[in-house]
Formats: C-alpha cells, structure tokens, sequence
C-alpha cells in the first residue's frame, strides 16, 4: 500500500463515520496540511516522518477510501464519542490470513484534528505493532 494511501486510511480512520447525531463535521474542501508521525519497529531509523499539503476534499476522499476499506474486507465498530474526542477500532482481513486491527482516537479541533492510532498486524504467527499520530490543519480555502 502506497504512503498517501496509507495516509487516507489513517485519515479515514481519523475521521469515522458514526450515527448522524456523533458524527464530526465532514472536513471542508480547502488547503490541508497533514503531518504524521509513524513509528513502526520493522523500519529502522527511528519514526517516519510524512508531510503533504494540498488542496484536498477530504470528506469525497475519505468516504470513497472507506468503501474500498470494507470491499477489501474492512469491518469498522461503531464509534464512541466523549466530547470532541471519537474512537473508532476496525478489523481487516487482508488475505493469506493477515489480520490487521487498528484502535484511534481523533480529537476534533476548530482548524482540523489529530488522530492517534494503535496498530496491530499478525501475519503468519508473527505480530507487529505500529503507532502513528496524524496532525491535520486546514490552511485556507483552495485557489
């Protein structure tokens, strides 16, 4: 899976969908500047640092990104809401018997939201956990 496509997947996951009455605001179209942090102990050198901004329109993406997710097998719990904090955990079989789940919590903010999320992908007996923090901030309307 490409870098952006993981990053549309730790967005997706940053940004769940719940019952009409718990769901965050859809993030407007606009100019996005997102930065995550993942640390994963299969890549040495320490955590990974990505950057992107862009003119984005986050909730098409996400919501496309989501269906793609569950066609590939993706199962998503339903979502807890405490104040402007959400978490969401969500189960994908991957196939060849590689399990991945992911827990993430994401506080909602007034320019955008950062979203911490736990991974854990078990492949042939062997577990690997992965932690990302994903900061996002909309900058200003797309030219």
């Amino acid at each position: 899976m490409s870098t952006w496509a993981r990053c549309l997947m730790v967005l997706l996951l940053g940004l769940p969908r719940v019952a009409a009455a718990e769901e965050p605001p859809d993030p407007k179209r606009g100019v996005w500047e997102l930065k995550r942090t993942v640390q994963d102990p299969s890549r040495p050198g320490g955590p990974q640092l990505i950057s992107r901004t862009d003119c984005m329109d986050l909730a098409k993406d996400l919501k496309a990104q989501r269906a793609m997710l569950e066609r590939a097998g993706c199962a998503f719990e339903p979502t807890k809401r405490s104040g402007d904090r959400y978490t969401i955990e969500a189960t994908c079989k991957l196939g060849d018997g590689v399990i991945s789940k992911s827990r993430n919590v994401t506080v909602v903010k007034p320019d955008g939201y950062e979203s911490t999320i736990e991974s854990e992908t078990t492949s042939g007996g062997t577990t690997v956990r992965t932690s990302e923090k994903l900061v996002a901030r909309r900058l200003r309307d797309c030219p």
